[in-house]
């Protein structure tokens, strides 16, 4: 009896732990790029932005789904939608979050005088008098995605940023209730950092003049460079990311003629967005800018014994911990 009641109490034991077990932070992505339109112009780059980025994060160790047209055609409102919330149902309190987008964007008056940003599907259709409300419900309201995917993450332990490609540059077409190739600033979720590939007022460049052979728009192309030369800086983060991007982006467009002007918002309150973390068990130092840290305090006391245990090994360690 005493020897069944033993292993009962260590089944018992088992089960709480696993119940009981932390969660760790997995860094994920969610990354659509939209290229063929039904009633919006063809892009060049966007779908290349989306493969590139893609790439770009994976080898920076996020688990990275990637949204483009394949065998069933390109990614229209109904695909777009159930993407993001299959991607949010996949999200735990601690992960770290990113959602890249490159296509068309548009701004949409509401009811309250405020101006809604909007991601277009392939199905949306074009700006004329009087489809707002037909746009409205064939396009991706940014807020809806902030919303939907924050909801999943712990503002304390997790974080998202939306990195968004696409224009701002407020081409009303006549007589029309859009504000067609524009997506506003503004605040998506306390618990979401934006960057835009281009200020408000302003187009974002899909390929300059004197590009050949390129793949990528002005903003992407130095995005992804940046992620790249960076991938094994720990402690690399948006403060440092950003700043880099913006200059470079600015230059390049320079060089041919053009002007674009990446633009950050950041309202969440806290800490930059970090791409690239610190291993387990060690103080993370966050790159504010080139010359800058911060160090970050290390593990907790439970999380570093838990870490020291996790692997079954002896009852008695467990217990101690619990």
């Amino acid at each position: 009896m005493a020897r069944q009641l033993k292993l009962l109490g260590c089944l018992m034991l088992s089960n709480f732990l696993l119940w009981t077990t932390p969660s760790y932070a997995a860094s994920k992505a969610l990354v659509v790029g939209i290229k063929d339109y039904n009633y919006w112009s063809r892009l060049q780059n966007s779908r290349n932005d989306a493969e590139d980025m893609a790439q770009a994060l994976k080898n920076l160790g996020f688990d990275t789904t990637l949204i483009i047209r394949d065998e069933h055609g390109e990614v229209n409102h109904q695909r777009f939608k159930q993407a993001i919330e299959n991607f949010a149902q996949t999200l735990q309190a601690n992960d770290s979050v990113v959602f890249f987008y490159s296509g068309h964007g548009a701004a949409i008056p509401s009811d309250n005088n405020s101006t809604e940003g909007y991601l277009i599907a392939s199905n949306t259709p074009a700006v004329k008098r009087g489809n707002k409300q037909a746009i409205e419900q064939n396009a991706i309201a940014l807020k809806t995605i902030a919303e939907t995917l924050s909801d999943k993450i712990d503002p304390d332990t997790g974080s998202v940023l939306f990195m968004i490609d696409a224009c701002r540059n407020e081409v009303v077409n006549k007589g029309a209730d859009v504000v067609e190739e524009s997506t506003p600033s503004q605040p998506l979720s306390k618990q979401v950092e934006v960057i835009y590939a281009t200020s408000n007022g302003s187009t974002s460049l899909d390929k300059l003049p004197t590009d050949t052979n390129v793949r990528n728009g002005v903003f992407t192309r130095i995005a992804i460079e940046e992620l790249t030369r960076n991938k094994d800086r720990q402690g690399y983060s948006s403060d440092a990311f950003f700043p880099a991007v913006k200059s470079k982006a600015l230059q390049l467009a320079k060089s041919a003629g053009k002007t674009q002007v990446p633009a950050w918002m950041n309202d969440t309150g806290k800490e930059s967005f970090v791409f690239v973390p610190c291993p387990s068990n060690q103080p993370c130092t966050v790159m504010i800018d080139n010359s800058t840290t911060v160090n970050h305090a290390p593990l907790s006391s439970d999380k570093q014994f838990w870490e020291s245990i996790k692997t079954p090994s002896d009852a008695n360690d467990y217990r101690a911990y619990l």
